[in-house]
């Protein structure tokens, strides 16, 4: 989490998405995790704090990354006899 979150606090944060090249934002926390329950923002989607402009995956944040975690299901063995 970066200082400006902490400081900020959650109802406060505002982020910048950029979804193919097009920046979206800023918008509060809240309505990014709207937006990503509504799918859409896409796993690829990049996303900052508004104030900044280091862009990282939003798939790979500590404050989103938990909407697109997916569990894999493997297939059952098949037991030839």
């Amino acid at each position: 989490m970066n200082k400006l979150y902490e400081e900020k606090g959650d109802e406060w944060q505002k982020w910048k998405i950029k979804v193919k090249g097009k920046v979206y934002g800023p918008a509060d926390t809240q309505t990014v995790n709207r937006w990503i329950k509504e799918k859409r923002i896409p796993e690829d989607a990049e996303i900052t704090d508004a104030d900044l402009a280091d862009y990282h995956k939003v798939k790979e944040s500590n404050e989103f990354g938990g909407f697109f975690k997916t569990t894999s299901v493997q297939k059952p063995k098949i037991i030839e006899n």
